[in-house]
């Protein structure tokens, strides 16, 4: 019975010290992803931008509707980025009362 209870809490302790990379790894993983999606939404906005300096004007007219779409995904693929921050007062000193006259 006491070996039963060593193995157990070596076990749990082995769960305590594996369970962190676990957590680390799957926040690299989404991370990853999420970087990638955003990159390939660059990269063609970038083929895009290039074609668009050497096209006639009813392919320009295609392509900046394309270039709309891709600007218009991006903060779908990665809404945190383009999140407005919220107000925060400023940190100065409190203003004085005015004087009474």
């Amino acid at each position: 019975m006491q070996q039963d209870t060593g193995i157990t809490a070596v076990a749990h302790a082995i769960q305590l010290a594996v369970a962190p990379v676990f957590l680390l790894s799957g926040i690299g993983a989404m991370l990853a992803v999420l970087t990638n999606r955003l990159s390939r939404i660059i990269d063609r906005g970038r083929v895009l931008d290039g074609q668009l300096a050497t096209s006639g004007p009813d392919a320009a007219a295609s392509i900046r509707f394309e270039l709309q779409a891709l600007t218009r995904r991006a903060p779908a693929r990665n809404p945190d980025r383009y999140r407005k921050p919220p107000h925060r007062p400023t940190l100065g000193r409190p203003r004085a009362a005015p004087a009474a006259a």
